[in-house]
């Protein structure tokens, strides 16, 4: 009331309700180009533009006439006062008093965001694809995203299993933290079980030893020593 108590004309009041209605939807369409720019909002895309612009052309409805809209007039307010037992008229409180416009506005504003979130969270799961018994919301034919996202958290699995055996290791050695000498014994053992961990598994050594045990004696009696 203070803010429009100087509005005289028609110009005045339509200049002011300008200032009120633009920033919102400007700001709403912003919004939405932006964030179906980056990819967020695949799903719904028009529909959520179909709904902002259905909210703007209620309010413009709403404010732009003297009466209440048809569905408060005809529809929700009536509903209203039914439920509370006949509202007034009956000597009884009603359940909640009528809506006003200004409170239809908001209302409508508040389902416009409601909507937008259940097209973020219903509208894929809706168009997944569950031929082969599972939940697959991923767009068809999109098989190289579905390896690269494989192949990412194939990549975090591993850095995880990597800190996990560095942190084991380092709990492993915390006795011979403070003992140069020790530590240096362990070391020296740890690369020398490696080096022959490693060349026994090696295909090349075992087979060399398994031709060496085949060439030896198998018709020695018990006790004899040596090879052919």
């Amino acid at each position: 009331m203070v803010a429009w108590q100087h509005c005289t004309t028609v110009r005045d009041f339509v200049a002011r309700g300008a200032q009120v209605l633009l920033p919102y939807y400007a700001v709403a369409a912003a919004a939405l180009y932006a964030f179906g720019l980056l990819g967020y909002l695949d799903w719904g895309r028009y529909e959520r533009w179909l709904v902002l612009a259905l909210v703007l052309l209620f309010e413009l409805h709403v404010v732009t006439r003297p009466d209440p809209p048809w569905v408060l007039a005809r529809l929700v307010n009536p509903l209203l006062v039914r439920l509370g037992g006949g509202g007034a008229a009956a000597g009884t409180a009603a359940a909640r008093a009528p809506y006003l416009p200004f409170q239809a506005v908001s209302l409508a504003r508040k389902a416009s965001m409601t909507l937008y979130i259940a097209f973020s969270q219903i509208g894929p799961l809706l168009a997944a694809d569950t031929r082969e018994g599972r939940l697959d919301t991923r767009p068809p034919g999109d098989e190289a995203a579905a390896l690269r996202e494989n192949l990412d958290r194939l990549e975090t699995a591993a850095k995880t299993l990597d800190t996990d055996a560095d942190r084991l290791l380092a709990m492993e050695l915390a006795p011979f933290v403070a003992d140069e000498q020790a530590l240096a014994g362990v070391r020296a053992k740890m690369r020398h079980w490696l080096v022959q961990n490693t060349i026994h598994m090696d295909p090349m050594v075992r087979d060399a030893m398994g031709r060496e045990m085949r060439m030896r004696r198998t018709d020695a009696p018990a006790g004899a020593r040596g090879t052919r």
